[in-house]
């Protein structure tokens, strides 16, 4: 709640891509930390932190969409980001639940979060320079 109250009060679609490049960086590295965590605060603390990140992302993805998308594709491009955003975890899940009966969770996860950095790292710069169409001019 308090990434998406937080992305509430901007009120802007300016900037909302360098949010969402942070955002999306953020989620994985905080994972990283809950796995390899010792400690229930620093867990904690971790899974907050993703959690905010889960948020601040899925809303400015779906705000980015909204304010970018033609209004009769608007619908179509919603549904195909939802079935991306619930059926990839759960695939994902099914994987490392797999590994983790033979590693553990931790290591599964952690090459999960290196995959996710490095499909960021690949995608970070056509998501930059698409800034000005995603943004666009007009404020929401």
């Amino acid at each position: 709640m308090v990434g998406g109250l937080w992305l509430a009060q901007r009120g802007r679609i300016k900037g909302l891509v360098s949010i969402l490049a942070g955002a999306l960086i953020l989620g994985p590295a905080s994972l990283l930390v809950l796995a390899w965590s010792q400690t229930p605060l620093v867990a904690l603390s971790a899974l907050f932190v993703t959690g905010c990140a889960l948020v601040v992302t899925g809303v400015a993805i779906q705000s980015l969409i909204q304010h970018a998308v033609a209004p009769e594709l608007r619908a179509r491009v919603l549904s195909l980001n939802a079935m991306l955003v619930v059926g990839g975890p759960a695939l994902s899940a099914i994987l490392i639940g797999l590994a983790a009966d033979h590693y553990g969770l931790s290591i599964p996860v952690s090459v999960s979060v290196c995959l996710g950095i490095c499909v960021w790292a690949m995608g970070l710069g056509a998501l930059l320079r698409h800034r000005g169409a995603l943004e666009g001019e007009h404020e929401v």
